[in-house]
């Protein structure tokens, strides 16, 4: 194995010597192939310059002066070779004196998408989960002349079942004379300092030398550049030497943001409740107006939500601010109140007078629910979808005189206290069934305290439909009226 030292670099190469003896003016030699420009040709010993002959097709060499009888022509060709192409066994050392290269890898291959790499390949007769696929050791002296590996990059194999195959990245380096793990990719993980020691992991950005930081002595993150703030989480932002914000996370408490406006200093805090009942809150604070609990969730109480209340009563409590303040609104962005405004409790909840909601225009109120269950229309009007385009199969009702005959018009009242109101007139359910009229009757489960539904049902009769059935039934009268009054005109002419 011979290096070729030539205008054309050819890093390792094999060499052939193929030997002639000439005859009276020949010039053409056939050899076993060569390389082109990789070829030294000796003419009785004496080399010869490559302006003194042609090697060019691979396989002839061809004198520029025709040799003599008996000269001696040897022809020396180098082929190159792949260091992949190449077994090596033992320990291959490449020593080089000066700060060039040792190893170069080169890839002439035409497919983009294929460059030069490196392969090191484990061939195990018994490979075992968590061997060492490969190693790149970095090995320097120290000012005692001992040799110390500073740095290691290697592969494991925690797994090498086929078909779930796993592999490990390590990234280690010394550390005040021990060897630690800085960087490790695991199947599931990556993992900075697995070792727990004091080394912190910093992240830098444009302008801030600690965007993030984070502080493997005193086990806390930091945020924005501050790398002193006291709680196990701290995040600041610094847009004006006059205006800071602040986050911090205060070790199993609270979580609080800060700012400053300029015009005072409002705080959000996240954390525990006061009362300890296993309940966590979101408070909203300033420096005039103090404290005010806007949201509290309590994951004890069946995970209920409460609003201005700390002891939310059901799954959603809204509790008002002062009695008889509205405990919701949506409302239109304007002067005028237009949109939806709920009341849930007020001082006098029981009163017709009493909204539950109502539906506003620009003006006025339009539709009411009060607290009693009434409904108020101001315009008097009760549509239901009727368009022409949306209906087929028309055809003339049938009579309805026999079915509102059928039906009983009762006074009743209802048992309860909330339905409560004398001398209510109406129709019973089940009567309307017994009377033949089915399509009149729809059920509903019945439901407890807690909104879920029970295996009993309730009743509900369709008075919408109903007034269908007695218009039809009216028109019926009216020609039975127009008929009576035609006949007695008759018999009175």
């Amino acid at each position: 194995m011979s290096g070729y030292i030539g205008s054309t670099p050819v890093p390792q190469a094999t060499q052939h010597r193929e030997s002639f003896t000439c005859t009276e003016g020949q010039t053409t030699f056939n050899t076993a192939g060569y390389t082109a420009q990789f070829v030294d040709v000796y003419l009785n010993g004496s080399h010869l310059s490559p302006a003194d002959f042609t090697a060019t097709n691979g396989s002839d060499v061809v004198l520029g002066v025709a040799a003599s009888a008996d000269d001696v022509c040897d022809i020396i060709s180098y082929t190159p070779f792949e260091i992949a192409d190449q077994t090596f066994t033992g320990n291959t050392i490449m020593t080089n004196g000066d700060n060039t290269a040792q190893l170069t890898l080169i890839s002439t291959d035409a497919d983009a998408s294929v460059g030069p790499f490196l392969d090191l390949y484990r061939n195990s007769s018994s490979p075992a989960d968590n061997d060492i696929a490969g190693k790149i050791q970095f090995n320097s002296r120290n000012d005692n002349t001992q040799d110390v590996i500073y740095s290691e990059i290697y592969i494991t194999t925690p797994d090498v079942s086929d078909g779930s195959e796993d592999g490990q990245l390590h990234i280690d380096t010394m550390v005040a004379g021990t060897s630690r793990s800085r960087v490790k990719l695991t199947p599931s993980e990556t993992v900075f300092n697995e070792n727990s020691v004091d080394l912190d992991f910093r992240v830098e950005s444009d302008g801030i030398d600690n965007m993030l930081f984070v502080n493997g002595g005193t086990n806390q993150v930091s945020i924005g550049g501050d790398v002193n703030g006291a709680a196990a989480l701290h995040v600041v932002a610094n847009h004006t030497a006059a205006v800071s914000n602040s986050a911090t996370m205060l070790a199993n408490t609270t979580f609080s943001v800060n700012g400053n406006n300029g015009e005072g200093s409002d705080t959000l805090r996240i954390g525990p409740d006061s009362v300890g009942n296993g309940s966590y809150f979101i408070e909203v604070s300033n420096s005039t107006g103090g404290a005010a609990y806007q949201l509290l969730l309590n994951p004890i109480n069946g995970g209920s939500v409460g609003i201005n209340t700390l002891t939310p009563e059901n799954t959603f409590h809204v509790k008002a601010a002062v009695n008889g303040d509205y405990a919701g609104k949506f409302e239109h962005d304007g002067n005028a109140p237009y949109g939806i405004e709920i009341d849930f409790s007020n001082s006098s909840p029981d009163s017709a007078s009493r909204e539950f909601l109502f539906c506003h225009d620009a003006t006025e109120s339009k539709c009411i629910i009060h607290s009693t269950g009434n409904i108020t229309n101001r315009n008097n009007s009760y549509t239901g979808i009727s368009d022409v385009k949306l209906k087929e199969n028309i055809v003339d009702a049938n009579s309805q005189w026999d079915d509102l005959k059928a039906l009983r018009v009762r006074n009743f009242s209802f048992k309860s206290a909330e339905l409560d109101a004398p001398n209510m007139i109406g129709l019973i359910a089940q009567e309307v069934e017994a009377a033949g009229m089915n399509g009149l009757v729809d059920e509903t489960p019945d439901r407890d305290d807690d909104m879920q539904e029970l295996d009993t049902i309730t009743k509900n009769v369709k008075y919408s439909i109903l007034y269908m059935k007695a218009i039809k039934a009216l028109q019926e009268a009216m020609t039975r009226i127009e008929t009576l009054e035609a006949k007695v005109t008759v018999l009175e002419g």
